[in-house]
């Protein structure tokens, strides 16, 4: 049995290595990247009063671990995903679980209206606009109930109106735009005989953005 490790140049030192996993402790003195390590280099102990392994048991911060990877402190990750959950589960993400027990703390769209996870169920898309603005995308033409227009970030498409032949008038065509935070196209014509008002004629939206 071996273990594969790969550690870019900040973690490779001259001097003594210690690499966590969910069954132990590596210890080397000196690691080169993409080496195996056969596991008699796994050995149990505890380190500098931080790291121990205990009958399989890895903790930190306890010398006492009573789960396969024991914590007494906070962890710090990018993401969490649990296995063997029931079906009734939200999701396997830990911070969909937690957003389902407690609104208060899923993970926010612009101005803390809707959570990200409403998005996706509502059908749209997360997406960040203005480097740090998340808003949800819709391929729609208008916000959903309940949600609001952010600015004007929408996706428009063409569209032409035809005028009152009697009055005179060229159809009209607009122009369009991708995803951006602008007005949608208008162009003007003429329509509705004998008088002949000028009537506006607006791009289709085809994304938009909400909150």
């Amino acid at each position: 049995m071996s273990w594969t490790i790969t550690l870019d140049k900040r973690h490779i030192q001259a001097s003594l290595m210690f690499l966590v996993l969910a069954v132990g402790i590596i210890t080397v003195n000196a690691v080169t990247p993409g080496v195996s390590h056969p596991a008699d280099e796994i050995t149990a102990g505890t380190i500098a009063g931080t790291l121990t392994i205990k009958d399989g048991k890895v903790g930190i911060g306890t010398t006492e671990p009573q789960s396969e990877l024991d914590v007494a402190g906070n962890v710090n990750a990018n993401n969490i995903v649990l296995k063997n959950l029931p079906d009734t589960a939200p999701s396997t993400n830990l911070a969909d679980i937690i957003c389902d027990i407690d609104p208060r703390y899923c993970v926010q769209l612009y101005n803390n209206n809707h959570a990200q996870r409403e998005c996706t169920e509502a059908g749209g898309t997360v997406v960040t606009v203005e480097t740090s603005v998340n808003i949800c995308q819709f391929s729609a033409r208008s916000c959903p109930s309940g949600w609001t227009w952010y600015k004007n970030w929408c996706t428009t498409s063409r569209d032409c109106c035809s005028g009152d032949n009697l009055c005179s008038s060229d159809d009209c065509c607009t122009g369009s735009h991708s995803w951006a935070n602008k007005d949608a196209e208008k162009c003007s014509y003429r329509d509705d005989f004998p008088y002949c008002s000028w009537s506006s004629c607006r791009a289709d939206i085809t994304k938009i953005g909400c909150y």
